[in-house]
């Protein structure tokens, strides 16, 4: 914005102002309501503060979580405020709505598209599905990308985004741009699959200077390195486990195993359901403004406008053809590129019909498609407003699993490696009861990975028997329920406690193994066949 006189500023100020309230208020209604996965990056980060290495379950060396970046930063975060991980994770989620929605702002309007840029922050600041994934990779890691888009030194009668420093013989300025690759490395450990929008936003700078750009791709590369040796130091591996994890996952569900021969429908069922949710009646209308806007910002966009519609659009088709079932942060920074690309494209068609020569019923007519698309924007925030009055962020996770934790935490001994407990939703029951945990999924339990591809949930638990055992009636399906049924358990474990929360529609249930219990032996996986009584 340095380019704009101080009059042109103000408001651009005051919306910065009032962003601020809202990411603020926002963040104060749904304060630590994080998804159960997101809960496994806070237990992460929660024993590296403790001393107790970069693990889910202390000992363990498994890259269980999808964003280490940003469990590094919240276990600094604790570690020097002593505030509670789940809350850092919120406020710095608030930071990144609005430092993502300032920096777009500052580019519209270097464009003459202030009003674009106004409405654009003001939806994802807002939105609902970027809220339900505070303390997510995507959000840190698309950040930090659009801040290494703006602040890469400008092209050849490119406005320059005002950064100083060591000016290079050809008008490059290398310190800035060696600080630009830096940010976007960040972004790479924050979230892995930065990597195509670090990729993405090199061709952006190669293409605009009709050179390499050294300086950034030097500085990019260097911290990815440096992030990838950090995992094999930690780890022994450099990918994380999670996408074994999350394709074993669709296994359990009938209907993925169903259809096992169209993922990719399956993916975009979940995604539109998830979005229909949030934007509820004016879904269809609000995503097709969007898609049409996309175009417009990638012709008439800043370098960061084009990153976040490229970026969004390439993480689409990739997770599309990773054949993975559909978690909502895979589309985090789809849904922000629609959310910005809305208004630019209804930006686009007012001033195409502002120079267009037309005359009478035609202009009339024009000009009320356009009222009509403005209204579906004010839908848009309307719809964010009752998700915020509802308080519809996270579900019956939360209160279920967190009062199932606290519960083993408080009768069990700490660091006793025999108390540990059997699920296949770890992330909030791990983080409450601060006691190991078996995940039945394979996530952070690499054993259970050939059970669940075979949706074997009964040989993944035998694999390794636990002192307890949690099962919810919030679904049809249960979590542990086909352990629970089978004939054996009933003698082998007994209910120890039980939560019922009829608000959330559900009870949750704590069982514990009985002393000198009789369980059947380990066995190789099967595909969903009965276990036979002992």
């Amino acid at each position: 914005m340095s380019a704009l006189d101080s009059q042109a500023r103000r408001p651009l100020q005051a919306i910065l102002v009032a962003w601020a309230g809202l990411a603020g208020l926002i963040a104060w209604r749904f304060a630590g309501r994080a998804t159960d996965d997101i809960y496994v990056t806070y237990r992460y980060a929660a024993n590296l503060a403790r001393g107790q290495g970069f693990t889910f379950n202390p000992g363990e060396r498994v890259f269980g979580l999808t964003d280490p970046g940003v469990g590094v930063l919240l276990a600094a975060g604790h570690r020097l405020t002593g505030l509670p991980i789940p809350l850092l994770g919120t406020v710095a989620t608030a930071l990144a709505l609005w430092g993502l929605a300032a920096l777009l702002l500052a580019e519209s309007a270097e464009r003459g598209r202030a009003p674009e840029g106004m409405a654009a922050g003001t939806l994802l600041v807002t939105s609902g599905y970027l809220w339900t994934a505070q303390g997510s990779g995507p959000l840190f890691a698309l950040l930090l990308l659009v801040g290494s888009a703006r602040l890469a030194v400008a092209a050849p009668g490119e406005p320059a985004a005002g950064a100083a420093g060591v000016v290079g013989p050809a008008g490059r300025n290398y310190a800035v741009d060696a600080a630009a690759g830096l940010l976007a490395g960040l972004a790479f450990c924050c979230r892995p699959d930065a990597a195509l929008g670090v990729a993405l936003l090199g061709l952006l700078l190669l293409a605009e200077r009709r050179r390499l750009p050294w300086a950034w791709g030097a500085a990019a590369a260097a911290v990815m390195l440096a992030g990838m040796a950090a995992a094999w130091a930690s780890f022994g591996t450099l990918l994380p486990n999670t996408l074994a994890a999350k394709r074993a996952f669709a296994a359990f569900n009938a209907v993925a195993a169903e259809a096992s021969g169209r993922p990719a429908v399956e993916f975009w069922k979940g995604a539109w359901e998830q979005w229909r949710g949030y934007e509820g009646r004016f879904a269809v209308l609000l995503l097709a403004i969007g898609l049409l806007g996309l175009p417009v910002l990638l012709r008439q966009g800043g370098r960061a406008g084009r990153l976040l519609a490229a970026s969004g659009l390439t993480l689409a088709a990739a997770y599309t053809l990773l054949q993975v079932p559909f978690f909502l942060w895979y589309l985090v920074p789809t849904v922000a590129a629609l959310l910005v690309g809305l208004p630019w494209g209804l930006g686009a068609g007012v001033r195409w019909v502002w120079r267009v020569q037309i005359t009478g019923p035609s202009r009339v007519a024009l000009g009320a498609c356009l009222a009509a698309a403005f209204l579906f924007v004010a839908a848009a925030l309307w719809a964010s407003g009752r998700w915020f009055s509802r308080g519809a962020a996270g579900d019956w996770r939360l209160p279920a699993y967190s009062q199932a934790g606290l519960w083993i935490r408080d009768h069990s001994a700490p660091g006793d490696p025999q108390a540990d407990i059997a699920l296949e939703e770890i992330g909030i029951l791990g983080y409450f009861s601060e006691r190991p945990v078996s995940d039945l999924m394979g996530l952070v339990t690499p054993r259970s990975v050939p059970y669940a591809a075979q949706g074997d949930l009964i040989g993944a638990f035998l694999a390794k028997p636990t002192e307890f055992l949690v099962h919810h009636t919030f679904t049809f399906r249960g979590g542990t329920r086909p352990i629970l049924t089978r004939p054996w358990f009933a003698a082998a474990y007994e209910e120890v406690a039980r939560f019922d929360l009829p608000e959330e529609g559900g009870a949750i249930e704590v069982y514990r193994r009985r002393p000198g219990a009789k369980i059947p032996k380990p066995r190789p996986p099967r595909s969903h066949r009965p276990e036979p009584p002992v």
